[in-house]
């Protein structure tokens, strides 16, 4: 299991137990040895890749498959690749329904050509090494939300014939690039050779896309497997007295910034201001450099799942992974769409849901919810795959 690790972000009470996978992770234990990608404070890397040796059955971190007698290579390659990029005329690349969005992507573009694509270069060496090492590799699984490395992965993975199954995260919805890229592009994707999906919006989208039935395995959304003991918290509400709102940030800080620049400037009143800073971005100091004066606030320090009880109006990034729980506990959830980073929303529609795009757009929406009573909420049915028992993700696998 190729998995994303950070400090902090895992569990080693009696089996290791990753963020990521949640309860699945007791599955995972049984059949398969973990390699996990570093991510977070490096001064921290001698005391984590102990504390695995001890504890986890794992190939360690990716980071000690790559040499400095690796470099000279790379950096050959990097330059060769980058100049093919650069001799790309990228005027009329970014053409869609005949409106130009090179001014949106210019950056991302010039970005994608120096520091991304060393990265990416270092990337497959590493996991050339680690295969190269490791012949009894046959199979690995790791998480799909459609990032460059994953691309690589896959390739990678390719020259040693070995199978790989992407695992759509549990905030469900997958990435922008799945989203919008039409079949005929499908092809020229290095794409896993099995996908499971844990709700009929992710299955959807995947089948849309080229991916055929055949590949696709549904599996439990285990980190939302807790709604099934609540079902009691899915019904309509109605506002709290003390007119307050929830605020979940992101780990993005462009978008952050974004989301809490337009709320300072709406200028509603609200008696209590809370904040669920994602983990790995502090806004303290992110509220201090604002152009514009930040109202009264208060970090909360819980889990996403608790924090909904601070407020049942919830003010979120577009591509923030509670704004699916969000809607699902009927809360009055607001989404910003920000054209800074394009991510797609893990639902489409749903009557407790708002999308503004501005701070004219989210002062109307606020002014809107305060003068209501209640949120009304039609019976719908819910689409997310769960199960306790996990019966889904062990027939997944098996595959």
């Amino acid at each position: 299991v190729f998995s994303y690790y950070y400090p902090g972000g895992n569990s080693f009470e009696s089996k290791f137990v990753s963020r990521y996978f949640e309860d699945v992770s007791y599955l995972l234990n049984n059949n398969y040895d973990w390699l996990f990608q570093y991510v977070g404070d490096t001064a921290r890397l001698n005391y984590e890749n102990n504390l695995i040796k001890n504890k986890v059955n794992s190939f360690g971190f990716l980071d000690a498959h790559f040499k400095f007698k690796d470099f000279p290579k790379i950096i050959s390659k990097f330059f060769k690749i980058r100049k093919k990029l650069n001799s790309v005329e990228v005027n009329n690349l970014f053409f869609f329904e005949k409106v130009n969005y090179s001014c949106l992507f210019k950056s991302d573009w010039l970005m994608s050509t120096t520091i991304l694509l060393f990265k990416l270069l270092i990337f497959e060496k590493k996991i050339l090494n680690f295969l190269t090492h490791n012949s009894n590799v046959k199979e690995i699984l790791y998480l799909m939300e459609f990032q460059p490395w994953e691309q690589i992965l896959n390739k990678v993975s390719q020259k040693f014939n070995i199978k790989t199954k992407g695992v759509i995260h549990s905030i469900v919805r997958p990435n922008t690039m799945n989203y919008y890229h039409p079949k005929i592009i499908h092809p020229y994707f290095y794409l896993p050779s099995f996908v499971g999906v844990n709700s009929d919006f992710s299955k959807s989208l995947l089948l849309n896309n080229g991916f055929n039935k055949d590949q696709i395995f549904e599996i439990e959304a285990q980190r939302y497997n807790y709604l099934v003991e609540n079902q009691g918290e899915i019904k309509n509400f109605k506002l709290k007295n003390n007119k307050s709102i929830l605020i979940f940030t992101s780990n993005i800080p462009k978008e952050t910034i974004e989301l809490l620049e337009i709320f300072a400037s709406s200028n509603v009143k609200f008696q209590k201001v809370y904040i669920k800073e994602h983990h790995l971005l502090p806004v303290n100091s992110i509220i201090k450099s604002l152009n514009i004066k930040f109202p009264s606030y208060e970090i909360i320090n819980c889990k996403a799942s608790e924090a909904f009880r601070y407020s049942d109006i919830v003010y979120i990034a577009n591509g923030s992974s509670v704004l699916l729980e969000s809607v699902i506990k009927k809360k009055a959830t607001i989404s910003l769409i920000s054209l800074s980073t394009l991510p797609i929303p893990s639902i489409e529609k749903a009557e407790n849901l708002y999308f503004i795009h501005d701070t004219n757009s989210l002062t109307k929406i606020l002014n809107q919810l305060n003068l209501k009573n209640n949120i009304s909420s039609s019976n719908r049915n819910n689409h997310l795959y769960l199960n306790k028992e996990l019966n889904l993700w062990r027939e997944f696998l098996k595959k």
